[in-house]
C-alpha cells in the first residue's frame, strides 16, 4: 500500500501500482482512497522523490488547494492517481512485462498527447 505523507521514488510507485493491477485488476485501484503524486521537481525520472497524498481540493473561488504538507515541502502536484492507474494498466495489457522505464515514457506520453501510447 502506497502510505500518504512518506516519501517515495517514482519508480517504487510504478512498481506498487504496476503489481496491484497484475494481482487484483482494475477493482484493486478502488480499495483505496484517492491521491495524487507530488514532487518538487517538474521533469520526472525513475528515481525522482515524490510524495503521495491526499488530491488537490478546490474552494469556492477554483482555487487549488495543496494538502499542507506538499506546501511545507514545496511541492507541486504532478499528476492524480486515475492517470497513473489508467496509463501503467494500458502499458500493462498492450505488454505485461513492461519495465518501469516503459511505463514512465507512457506515462509522459499520456500527460502530453491526452492518448495512450501504443506499445509494441
Amino acid at each position: 500500500m502506497l502510505v500518504k505523507n512518506k516519501e517515495v521514488t517514482m519508480r517504487e510507485v510504478i512498481e506498487y501500482v504496476a503489481n496491484l493491477y497484475k494481482e487484483k485488476g482494475m477493482s484493486g485501484f478502488y480499495a483505496d482512497e484517492s491521491w495524487s503524486l507530488y514532487s518538487a521537481d517538474y521533469e520526472i525520472g525513475l528515481d525522482t522523490i515524490c510524495v503521495i497524498e491526499d488530491p488537490v481540493d478546490i474552494d469556492d473561488d477554483d482555487n487549488e488547494i495543496l494538502p499542507e504538507s506538499i506546501v511545507e515541502r514545496n511541492m507541486v502536484f504532478i499528476w492524480s492517481d486515475e492517470l497513473l492507474q489508467d496509463t501503467i494498466s494500458s502499458a500493462i495489457d498492450q505488454k505485461a512485462d513492461a519495465s518501469p522505464e516503459l511505463i514512465l515514457e507512457a506515462i509522459n506520453y499520456y500527460d502530453v498527447n491526452d492518448d495512450f501510447m501504443t506499445i509494441k
